[in-house]
């Protein structure tokens, strides 16, 4: 998979350069990676490794003027040989901005600024490629993988036990700080500028908000075209470097995102790979041979074993942070190493359709609609597609509507309190929880939302500002990149520009995109109307570790630390004491928590001295 490392200092100081020469010659001599140095600067040097057809490559803009890493497009054209002068000239004036409002796909640019000689650094909207940093005294380091620094065993790693906290309270939104004091995050579409070692904020490059208050249509039909349209040619973009790719398929996202590269101009082979459990709650077979004997993509089908050990979690990647919904499904299978082993060079999923399409049962689009139009002719039918889909009845629909009219709550805090409760979380210290802010640190922009629409923000904090993993820490061998279809710039972009009641018309979840694609999928797939659930598969995996689990949080770091309250783990961990699903999902959510605890405490007092070879 591909990987940078950047090391900037100051030139002036001797102590400084030393320091970054012993760095880099130990990163070369003791990585088991192929580092090549792709740009280098006085008092800044970059190096990647990883880079190929289909993958992210370096990109070196005329004149020195900097670097491009990652995969860009402009349209549905993949830019593989450099940008011509004047893109390149335009980029590097506009400090990035360019990138954002003319390009899209995953990247991290280093761009020198032409006035100051200071670097910015710009990662992409979407957030594709990671992009974290630290500091030494001297030095300062931009990186895409927390597991390359860890084997540096340069800096001594401490647990931000306020921002672990915060993870853990809310997970999977977008947060500058990360689970370590001395490691921080560039967000998705924030430039930061940095003029030797240190490292300064200079605001961000992309706005979903302004985005969203374009309004691309309200009629149902052009919308749908429009949808269809952006996903099939960012998903044909995506897939154009590349001879054959896996695809985890189950249900509608991604079918569609099957379907889409089947379509594509360059259409390359296709293996889908399906998980299921015995449980049929976790079945999704039916539907995955359907769609996949339609485009006559091979179909491998997995099922999860419950008695998997979960001690593998311990040679699992280093993370920055805490993993947060922690996907379980990785230890049974490792679905990177399994498309790989089934000759594919990338693996595509439709990770983030649900919030895209607008599948989260909340009737808020009613209250959109008040907001935006008032109580004209549409409105009725707006509120009864709304009252359907949130599932509440007609008349607590036109009451949360009028209010929203005339005298509504604050959107910001309405929203995130929705999403990631206020609610006291099972089995760990209130006095710890109460010391923790669960919005520390999250994406600035998300700050002073107050009047903004509900059923938006909602859809924006979901999509725009998820946090998606890159690196897939089960994958210790790195087997391939993992490509999330649809969360691309121009499909958040064009969900984004789509009212919501026009999104869930008729009443059902995901219904434009149901309407987008029905012509595209199976008739079972598109009329299918829930979702499945590995939650058999967490309670057996619970209760197949539960010695494991219980010993390990007892008297672990957690325990130590007084986050977790030890007296409400006895219950659970009696002797045959029942483990419904969703308490086992926050044991073993605690426990891959605690096992990413135990190995920074073990990892932050093995650092080594600098020294030449």
């Amino acid at each position: 998979m591909y990987r940078y490392i950047a090391f900037g200092w100051d030139p002036r100081d001797a102590d400084a350069v030393g320091e970054a020469g012993l760095l880099e010659d130990r990163l070369l001599r003791t990585s088991t990676h192929r580092w090549s140095r792709v740009w280098r600067r006085d008092g800044f040097s970059l190096f990647d490794s990883g880079a190929g057809e289909g993958r992210p490559r370096s990109l070196s803009l005329p004149g020195g003027a900097g670097v491009i890493l990652g995969c860009i497009f402009r349209g549905c054209t993949p830019i593989t040989t450099g940008l011509c002068d004047q893109d390149a000239e335009g980029v590097a004036a506009s400090g990035g901005r360019a990138l954002a409002e003319r390009f899209w796909g995953r990247y991290v640019a280093f761009l020198q600024c032409p006035s100051s000689g200071a670097l910015n650094i710009v990662r992409d909207p979407t957030g594709g490629l990671p992009c974290l940093t630290a500091a030494s005294a001297k030095l300062r380091i931009v990186f895409s993988d927390m597991q390359d620094v860890s084997d540096l065993e340069h800096l001594k790693l401490t647990i931000d036990w306020r921002s672990l906290g915060a993870n853990i309270l809310a997970p999977q939104l977008q947060r500058s700080r990360t689970g370590l004091n001395e490691v921080d995050e560039i967000l998705p579409g924030e430039r930061r500028t940095l003029d030797k070692q240190r490292m300064m904020a200079a605001g961000f490059l992309w706005d979903p908000f302004a985005i969203a208050r374009d309004e691309l249509t309200s009629d149902s039909s052009e919308a749908a075209d429009l949808l269809r349209g952006s996903v099939r040619d960012a998903v044909g973009a995506l897939s154009s470097g590349f001879s054959r790719v896996g695809v985890n398929l189950g249900g509608l996202d991604s079918s569609i995102t099957l379907a889409c590269l089947a379509a594509s101009r360059k259409c390359p082979q296709i293996v889908a790979l399906n998980y299921f459990t015995p449980d049929p709650r976790g079945d999704e077979r039916h539907f995955a041979r359907e769609t996949a004997q339609r485009y006559s993509a091979a179909l491998i089908e997995n099922e999860l074993d419950p008695t998997a050990n979960l001690g593998l979690l311990k040679i699992s990647n280093k993370l920055a942070r805490p993993p947060g919904m922690f996907d379980y499904i990785g230890l049974s299978s490792n679905p990177s190493a399994n498309a790989a082993r089934h000759g594919a060079q990338a693996l595509f999923t439709g990770l983030g359709g649900d919030s895209l399409f607008c599948q989260p049962p909340v009737n808020l689009s009613a209250s959109d609609y008040a907001r935006k139009r008032g109580f004209d002719g549409g409105f009725f039918s707006a509120a009864l597609d709304a009252a359907r889909y949130g599932r509440v009845t007609l008349g607590r629909t036109l009451l949360d509507a009028a209010r929203e009219r005339l005298s509504p709550e604050p959107s910001d805090r309405f929203v995130l309190d929705m999403l990631y409760g206020k609610d006291p979380v099972r089995f760990l210290n209130s006095d710890f929880t109460q010391s923790c802010n669960r919005f520390e640190g999250v994406n600035p922009m998300l700050g002073g939302r107050s009047g903004e629409p509900k059923s938006k923000l909602v859809q924006i904090v979901t999509s725009a500002f998820f946090q998606a993993d890159y690196y897939d820490h089960w994958d210790t061998a790195y087997s391939l990149e993992k490509i999330p279809a649809l969360l691309q710039q121009p499909i958040i972009e064009t969900c984004l520009r789509i009212p919501p009641w026009v999104m869930i018309e008729g009443g059902y979840d995901r219904a434009l995109a149901r309407r987008a694609f029905s012509a595209m999928l199976p008739y079972n797939v598109v009329r299918r109307p829930g979702k499945s659930t590995p939650a058999s598969y967490y309670e057996g995996l619970c209760r197949n570790n539960r010695m494991l689990i219980a010993g390990a949080l007892m008297d672990g770091v957690l325990a130590q630390a007084g986050v977790i309250d030890r007296s409400a783990l006895e219950a659970p961990f009696a002797r045959d004491a029942p483990l419904a699903n969703d308490i086992a999902y926050d044991l073993l959510s605690l426990f891959g928590i605690e096992i990413w605890a135990q190995g920074w405490v073990r990892s932050s007092i093995h650092t080594r001295p600098l020294q030449a070879a």
